[in-house]
């Protein structure tokens, strides 16, 4: 509640159970090794919340069923992910993440990802490697030798709609051999 708030995201998401949500207030976090692990779990983010961490992946989703939204932005560190997503069925909308080598890496089936934009990255910007994947509305900026969406091999049935890239130098959409049944 207001009035017993946690310090910090990562005490909030230790105390969490299955069903929680987790109201973010604005601020920049710079702490480690968020993972969101309860299923059904939910975070909410406040205009203004920022995830600044010095390495590792800025935020992992590994619960199922589990929902990020509100406006935050993550700015992961040079060589790092910046959101994993490795539960199943997880919806993350509203988001941006800035650098990174990665900016968002969805191993997880059935993610849905919508109003979500990755700029600047490294190498990839969304790299899906989980079927049946649905990304809405997704924005990428990118510069130099780096790819836009990339759907891995074997990746199978998913949906990229109405998502843009613009200034990835090796592709800006890359799918890769046997992955099939994607609408683009």
């Amino acid at each position: 509640t207001p009035n017993s708030a946690f310090e910090t995201i990562g005490e909030g998401i230790t105390n969490m159970s299955d069903g929680d949500a987790l109201n973010v207030k604005a601020g920049t976090y710079t702490e480690l090794g968020l993972n969101l692990s309860n299923d059904a779990a939910e975070l909410w983010f406040e205009i203004g919340a920022v995830i600044d961490p010095v390495s590792g992946t800025a935020l992992t989703i590994s619960g199922d069923a589990c929902k990020v939204t509100g406006m935050h932005k993550i700015t992961p560190a040079a060589g790092a992910t910046g959101v994993l997503v490795s539960g199943d069925e997880c919806h993350l909308s509203h988001g941006k993440i800035l650098t990174g080598a990665i900016g968002v890496l969805i191993t997880g089936s059935g993610v849905m990802i919508d109003d979500y934009a990755a700029g600047f990255q490294t190498t990839t910007a969304y790299d899906i490697q989980g079927i049946q994947g649905r990304l809405y509305k997704c924005k990428t900026v990118g510069s130099g030798l780096t790819i836009g969406y990339k759907i891995n091999g074997g990746v199978d049935t998913g949906v990229l709609q109405d998502c843009t890239s613009t200034g990835h130098q090796t592709a800006g959409y890359s799918i890769a051999t046997n992955s099939q049944d994607w609408t683009l």
